[in-house]
């Protein structure tokens, strides 16, 4: 390569001299013509100098030679421009020839350099990279010699590293001979950088509960304890930094098991703190039998597909993202169940956007595989029908043109968009009706025991109602203060409005209990009072811990209802409480819970809910934790246990749902020795399980004959496993505001990446799966993230969202508002009949309704949704002339249809 470099340089220093040669003699043939030129121009003028001289004279001697002068001037002149006619021919022939001679050379050199420059231009190139590689072997060649050096004088500096550290090493088993307690040190840093043990170090104590502002002064603690030193320090922005670290690899790891999953299962609640709404996700990455939990974070954004995209986004822009890019729309298409409470909206987010979303989804990621198979013949006639119709909602051709290109370049996108679409419905329809249907699973589960909280509430509206039903005296009403005192000092209307807005019964009994005995203020309430006073009691002599009914606990109410196991001691503790007091006497709420428990309604209800405790609620708490359980057969609880559970040799093993010891044998026995005294226990007891029968059937309806739960194969039902309660986003919830309590100055994204980074258990996917650029980008994101403000950025977007809500709501009003004129208007414009006696049967239901409606804004100043009659009602007033005997004002109450007013 040198040799020919070599060569073809000397050619082309050849070729250069050449031309330098032939430029050289162009300019000398040039100069001698100049001059040939000169001197012969100077030949002539000396001619004709000596022709006007000898003219001169011959002029000066007479007019006789004049004649003869002239002739031979003009003769002189004539040979002149001979002369000069003739040198020029020559010169020009002379000219001619030598111009011809060196285009001749001229052609053949310039094409003999074009052919050297093409050489000389490959040569440069080649010359170039040579360049380039001899630069590379010279950095390389410096570096060696560089590290020789230093090498060299490393081993030159051996023998006496050796001695000094041997003279170093005696001196500290000297030293630690005589202080024992003197260790090595612990180095947090490695030249001014963190290592990545020390972040390890710091996301162990963090995900420990181990505060951020508390990490250095543990980690001092500890290797102090050790009998060492640490070097260095970390300041609570580094750590700050390094928590958001491992929030961001938690995103790349949640993104990559996603991909591998064969189905995933997401679940969700939402709660409220300080009176902004925050929501919980979890999915369960369902592959054969392995079922994976990964937590997703508690977050406040309105948008329920923000926090999926941006775990996409994060992991596309990591170096394995952009080896192996991911989709979002993949993780919709791998949905295949969700678990949420029963709530309205849960149910409302699983139908528009679980499913509708999946199904999007699917359908994109079919039509870009389809569209990548296709060929460029197929593929030109639907982009054309696309575009054309594309083109034709742009307004014609003329209204095309006039768009900018932002703008054709959007619907561009938005024909391609409608290609893909259009091909992944066509791949859709294609599949085996097995294939729609593997690839369409999806299946809502309920929370379990939302279930069996909602039981109970059924359960106690039947037995509430039993009461009035059975026209005999119900429990006990509990008024408040106030209501207490309007009834006692109001009329017969006050009255009857506090007994309506009071409740009584059992449910509201250990309501009281649990503000009394435990109530979630701890400067309200009896607290440990309670608890010292049970301890040192004969019948119990150990700390008790009242049920939590004053928070929203599962089953706390019916555990509560074990005042009856004890019911002389709680009667005892509230005389203790009044003979402490000052002024003698029970407060009103103290004083409620006291005549509750002489309430034999009151104590029948409570039995009630003991017994069903023991008998439904703590054995299917124990099914629904158990990997074995059928929920199938919760629809049949209720009626089964109405005569097992009071007869005199009722064993567990007949009565309990799963035939297992009682929870509570003390509590089932203890409403037997009350049993006799509580003559409506059976029919209460009767009408609480049909209501809570009629809940299950309700709550359980996905489970039915037939239903998508039912013909699901057991392949199915593994892709989409589920837990049985929604525990985890409910204690992800408590969580955070316990969290949100201790630490309020700390971030919600801050929160997260130290909740989500332990439970996903996210250090062996740092430690195990990336390497040292993802360990870099690890960094940088965090940076990125820091500095972003997010957390100002979530709050604008909750402004945003607030202000959204309130201009919705005012639309609502503005449209209620509106519907309320029309209707005074409406009323004001209505020919009221005041006497009875006009009152005819010939008046339509329309028209009676009308007027009922008058008198019925008249009285109470409002509408009433439970005014209006029915056909049916119409017509048993028109049969019984009831009409007008009672009159328009007074048929909604002879109807039992209208509200009690309220006081004002």
């Amino acid at each position: 390569m040198d040799e020919r470099a070599r060569t073809l340089s000397r050619k082309l220093h050849n070729t250069r001299q050449w031309e330098s040669r032939v430029n050289s003699a162009r300019v000398k043939l040039l100069a001698e013509n100049k001059r040939l030129n000169q001197a012969h121009k100077a030949e002539i003028e000396v001619e004709l100098k000596k022709l006007k001289s000898l003219h001169d004279r011959r002029e000066q001697s007479g007019q006789r030679d004049s004649r003869q002068c002239e002739k031979k001037l003009k003769s002189s002149e004539q040979h002149q421009i001979q002369s000069e006619d003739t040198l020029h021919a020559d010169w020009m022939q002379s000219e001619n020839a030598m111009r011809t001679e060196m285009v001749t050379v001229l052609e053949t050199k310039n094409s003999e350099l074009q052919d050297a420059q093409q050489v000389i231009v490959g040569l440069e190139k080649e010359q170039e990279r040579t360049h380039s590689h001899i630069s590379q072997l010279a950095a390389k060649n410096y570096n060696l010699k560089q590290c020789n050096t230093t090498l060299s004088r490393r081993i030159s500096c051996i023998p006496a590293q050796k001695a000094t550290a041997a003279d170093k090493a005696i001196k500290e088993v000297l030293k630690v001979g005589q202080d024992s307690s003197v260790g090595h040190a612990i180095e947090l840093k490695e030249c001014g950088m963190i290592p990545d043990e020390t972040h390890a170090l710091v996301w162990d104590l963090i995900g420990n509960g181990v505060p951020a502002h508390q990490v250095q002064a543990t980690i001092t603690a500890i290797v102090s304890a050790t009998g060492s030193n640490v070097n260095g320090s970390l300041s609570k922005h580094s750590i700050g930094r390094i928590m958001l670290e491992g929030y961001v690899a938690s995103k790349m790891q949640v993104v990559e098991e996603v991909s591998e999953a064969e189905g995933i299962t997401i679940s969700g609640d939402g709660t409220t703190h300080k009176h902004i709404n925050y929501e919980s996700h979890h999915v369960y990455l369902n592959s054969g039998d392995k079922h994976t939990r990964r937590t997703l974070g508690v977050h406040s954004a309105p948008n329920h597909t923000t926090c999926t995209a941006d775990l996409y986004d994060t992991y596309n822009a990591s170096p394995r993202g952009q080896h192996n890019p991911a989709k979002v729309q993949e993780f919709a298409a791998k949905i295949t169940g969700v678990n949420t409470d029963h709530a309205e909206d849960q149910k409302k987010f699983t139908r528009l956007v679980c499913e509708k979303w999946k199904k999007q989804c699917a359908e994109e990621l079919r039509g870009e595989r389809a569209l990548a198979l296709m060929t460029q013949e197929e593929l030109i006639p639907v982009l054309w029908e696309e575009s054309t119709w594309t083109i034709k909602a742009a307004g014609g051709m003329e209204k095309w043109d006039q768009l900018s290109e932002d703008e054709q370049d959007q619907q561009h996108r938005g024909t391609l968009a409608a290609v893909i679409t259009r091909l992944g419905r066509t791949a859709y329809d294609s599949l085996s009706a097995d294939e729609k249907h593997h690839a369409d699973l999806i299946i809502w589960g309920g929370c379990c025991m939302h279930k069996e909280l909602n039981s109970i509430k059924g359960g106690n509206t039947k037995m509430t109602s039993f009461w009035s039903k059975a026209r005999l005296t119900g429990p006990l009403l509990l008024m408040n203060w106030d209501n207490d005192a309007a009834a006692a000092i109001g009329g017969t209307a006050v009255r009857s409005m506090a007994e309506e807005v009071s409740e009584g019964g059992g449910v509201k009994t250990t309501k009281l209990a649990g503000a009394i005995f435990r109530h979630k203020d701890d400067k309200k309430g009896q607290q440990d009072t309670y608890q010292i006073f049970f301890e040192a009691s004969s019948a119990i002599g150990a700390i008790v811990d009242f049920p939590d009914t004053s928070n929203t606990r599962y089953q706390s109410h019916c555990t509560a209802a074990e005042l009856i196991t004890h019911l002389p001691l709680y009667i005892e503790f509230l005389d203790a409480i009044q003979d402490k007091k000052d002024s003698h006497a029970l407060n009103h709420l103290e004083a409620n819970l006291y005549w509750a428990l002489h309430d034999t309604p009151t104590i029948t209800e409570l039995c009630v809910l003991a017994l069903y405790s023991q008998v439904i609620c703590h054995p299917y708490l124990h099914q629904v934790r158990s990997p074995y359980q059928e929920h199938s057969n919760l629809l049949e609880l209720g009626p089964l246990h109405d005569s097992l559970l009071l007869a005199p040799n009722a064993f567990y093993h007949q009565g309990a749902l799963d035939r297992n010891l009682w929870e509570r044998p003390e509590l089932f026995y203890a409403v037997h020795r009350l049993q006799e005294s509580l003559p409506h226990l059976e029919p209460a007891m009767v009408a609480f399980f049909e209501g809570a029968l009629t809940t299950w059937e309700c709550f359980s309806s996905k489970f039915a004959k037939g239903g998508r739960i039912d013909t699901s194969t057991i392949a199915e039902k593994q892709r989409a496993w589920m837990r049985t309660t929604n525990d985890d986003n409910e204690g992800a919830l408590g969580a955070y505001r316990v969290g949100a309590q201790h630490t309020p100055s700390m971030t919600l994204h801050q929160y997260n990446a130290c909740m989500i980074f332990k439970s996903n258990a996210t250090a062996a996917y740092v430690e195990g799966i990336l390497d040292p650029n993802n360990h870099l980008f690890l960094r940088q994101e965090a940076r990125r993230i820091d500095a972003s403000g997010q957390e100002r950025q979530r709050q604008s977007e909750q402004a945003q969202e607030d202000a959204r809500t309130m201009t919705w709501r005012r639309e609502l009003n503005k449209a209620a508002e509106t519907k309320k004129e029309a209707w005074r208007t409406r009323l004001a414009a209505l020919e009221v009949v005041m006497n009875p006696a006009q009152l005819t049967t010939k008046m339509n239901v329309a028209q009676i309704n009308a007027q009922i409606e008058w008198h019925h804004q008249r009285i109470y100043g409002s509408k009433s949704r439970n005014w209006k009659l029915s056909k049916e009602h119409y017509i048993t007033i028109s049969e019984s002339q009831s009409l007008s005997a009672i009159g328009l004002a007074d048929v909604s109450q002879g109807m039992g249809l209208t509200q009690v007013p309220r006081v004002r």
